[in-house]
């Protein structure tokens, strides 16, 4: 069944296959008109979440390696020093 911390609903799909996200849930998920969101087809279930930032995307990557081999890693100086770099190649042009 649903856990606690579950919401549940159900819509009909129009004749193009559109279905709107109640607005309780794109509240919950932080969705709104211009949001994009993501569709992927998991284990019987079709997930729709909001679209991941690249930064989002790194530190769900870094959370599955394992502790023993994780470092501490500073996001925003990792995007700092990427900056910096694009900013000496572009320069250098």
């Amino acid at each position: 069944m649903y856990s606690s911390n579950e919401v549940h609903f159900s819509r009909k799909v129009g004749e193009r296959g559109q279905v709107v996200i109640p607005e309780e849930i794109r509240k919950i998920a932080g969705i709104h008109g211009g949001s994009t969101v993501e569709f992927y087809y998991k284990e019987g279930e079709i997930v729709v979440k909001p679209e991941q930032t690249p930064q989002e995307f790194l530190r769900e990557m870094i959370r599955m390696i394992p502790n023993e081999k994780k470092r501490k890693f500073d996001l925003d100086k990792v995007q700092d020093e990427a900056y910096e770099e694009r900013m000496r190649a572009w320069k250098r042009k």
